[in-house]
């Protein structure tokens, strides 16, 4: 609100709030690391990926690539047309990254979780599909033991790096 002015009756103007600056693009080398991982994922995506076996008696091997897999509709663990969200976001970071945007970085972090996320899934989908209980509880135990591993490592040097308290003096 403006204030009015005893003396002169004239109103005061407000202090301009200040602005929080916009965050700067990437550094140049950054954006250029970003834009070519992405266009890894889009080159990437049209080189051989799998192997696939010759037939009994054939001498020569075959690759399939990502686009052959998405033309293919046995593809085990994953519907094809979720296959072609790869060079879709390779294309989308490269882009984001090279015109100097600012998001440049969450859109990295972004792309990767989606399809490292997207990996861990079906990856534990096909686990949990193709083993049964006792390694499940195996497994399970040495994800314990790496988190109460880690958890104890960290609050051993916690209390190793705490100062300590001089004792009080008697007297």
């Amino acid at each position: 609100m403006a204030e009015t002015d005893e003396k002169s009756g004239t109103k005061e103007a407000e202090p301009a709030k200040p602005e929080k600056p916009k965050p700067p693009p990437p550094p140049l080398v950054m954006r250029a690391l970003l834009g070519f991982s992405g266009l890894a994922m889009l080159v990437g995506f049209f080189l051989p990926w799998v192997r696939v076996p010759a037939l009994e008696g054939a001498t020569d091997v075959h690759f399939q690539n990502g686009m052959d897999l998405v033309l293919a509709a046995d593809i085990e663990g994953t519907p094809a047309a979720l296959v072609v969200i790869i060079p879709i976001l390779g294309g989308l970071l490269s882009a984001v990254a090279f015109m100097g945007l600012r998001y440049a970085a969450q859109t990295a972090v972004g792309v990767a979780v989606v399809i490292i996320g997207y990996a861990l899934y079906v990856l534990g989908a096909m686990f949990v599909q193709n083993t049964s209980y006792g390694l499940w509880i195996v497994s399970g135990g040495t994800f314990l033991l790496l988190l109460l591993g880690v958890a104890t490592w960290m609050l051993a040097r916690r209390t190793a790096d705490a100062p300590i308290a001089p004792e009080p003096s008697k007297k």
